[in-house]
């Protein structure tokens, strides 16, 4: 599914039928990310922590190569787990055989991967359960170690000002010996996006050849540049200017 597609795939079925939160500029960026990390190379599983109807896990679902699981970690009371499961056999019907669900009524009790995904390694994880400083870095500690080389964490509610426990959450693990690899290289204004810290300048590259993130612009931020992604402003710097600022 092209990026054409793919939008009109979010357009037309998943943001129509499907509620949540999941905005379309972090669609776009999924679906860039994604598909970035399998022209490479990138291998591994697909994760998400704090499913509700499946808004961001179908999309995970219909980029994912067909081999690879996708590990849908939440409480899964009912009646949402059977509004995710008919949403999830509708709209991607493909996946479903390598769908993996796996009930976390309380992240906080985790202290590792769920027995479930061992031996797992993700390509793509993306946390939006608790949106506590605790909640929030005890989802970093546990999950974070299964990156594959290449792989990516995107944060839901980094700059939400409800939620400021997520974005001390991630600095302190970024600073952490635990999280000294990662570092944030993009940002949207619902999300940031982590990964290991050679692979910032290729995944920023990407974003901004895609034309899929709106107004650019490049900042200082925990580790090195950050690339930010549908920018308030009307303009911003040239595609060949951001590309010589990243390197």
């Amino acid at each position: 599914m092209d990026q054409v597609a793919f939008g009109a795939f979010f357009n037309e079925e998943l943001d129509f039928h499907v509620e949540g939160g999941f905005d379309k500029a972090d669609v776009l960026l999924f679906y860039v990310l994604l598909q970035t990390q399998q022209a490479a190379g990138v291998e591994g599983d697909l994760c998400e922590l704090g499913v509700h109807q499946g808004r961001s896990a179908i999309v995970l679902g219909k980029v994912k190569r067909p081999n690879e699981r996708l590990f849908c970690l939440g409480a899964f009371d009912e009646p949402e787990a059977g509004v995710f499961r008919a949403h999830a056999r509708r709209l991607m019907p493909e996946s479903l055989a390598t769908v993996v669900e796996i009930r976390v009524p309380e992240p906080m009790e985790l202290a590792g991967p769920p027995p479930a995904m061992e031996g797992a390694t993700l390509r793509f994880l993306h946390l939006d359960a608790g949106r506590g400083h605790r909640e929030m870095l005890n989802d970093l500690r546990n999950f974070a170690p299964l990156a594959a080389g290449g792989g990516i964490l995107a944060l839901e509610g980094v700059f939400d000002p409800m939620s400021p426990g997520v974005a001390s959450a991630m600095t302190a693990f970024c600073l952490s010996e635990a999280g000294q690899g990662f570092v944030p290289f993009a940002t949207t204004p619902a999300k940031a996006y982590l990964c290991h810290r050679p692979f910032a300048p290729f995944f920023q590259r990407a974003l901004v050849t895609s034309g899929a993130a709106g107004t650019l612009s490049l900042t200082d931020g925990l580790g090195g540049p950050v690339l930010v992604c549908f920018a308030r402003a009307e303009t911003g710097p040239s595609r060949d200017a951001l590309l010589a600022a990243i390197g």
